[in-house]
């Protein structure tokens, strides 16, 4: 199997709205590497009430440097759907399923802990609420082909 099988549309341009997508999720992966990287250095802080979910809510982080490894995992994960989703690999929808299924619990608990950012966070929710919507909307882009060949 070559790279090209892999492609979507090979020989063609994603749709327009697919690219938008696309480059939303980078411009997202962007916000999500700067936190992650102000975690890592030591210059953003966390809740030091209690900790943060991560891993679809299954463990809890409490330290800056877990968050920010955290973060920087689901920055690279969003930087790397964004690329596959603007030109076209069918890997790069699945994985952005994931990363919002993964995101939820981390806004209900950011919710709950960060009333001042409250806005924000419904706002980025909505985001992802609504790129999952139009995901599942356009999932007949990334099933395989039949009959070509």
């Amino acid at each position: 199997m070559d790279a090209v099988e892999n492609k979507l549309c090979p020989k063609k341009k994603m749709p327009w709205d697919a690219r938008i997508v696309g480059w939303f999720t980078v411009a997202y992966s962007a916000v999500i590497l700067l936190l992650a990287m102000t975690l890592l250095t030591g210059i953003g802080k966390t809740d030091p009430s209690g900790g943060m979910p991560a891993c679809f809510g299954l463990i809890t982080l409490h330290t800056d440097v877990q968050s920010g490894v955290n973060a920087l995992i689901g920055g690279l994960g969003l930087l790397l759907s964004g690329y596959g989703l603007i030109k076209g690999y069918r890997f790069s929808w699945w994985l952005r399923i994931v990363l919002i299924l993964n995101v939820i619990p981390t806004c209900v608990h950011h919710v709950r802990h960060f009333p001042a950012y409250r806005s924000w966070i419904f706002f980025w929710l909505c985001l992802d609420i609504g790129t999952f919507g139009w995901l599942l909307f356009r999932a007949r882009l990334y099933r395989p082909f039949k009959g070509t060949g």
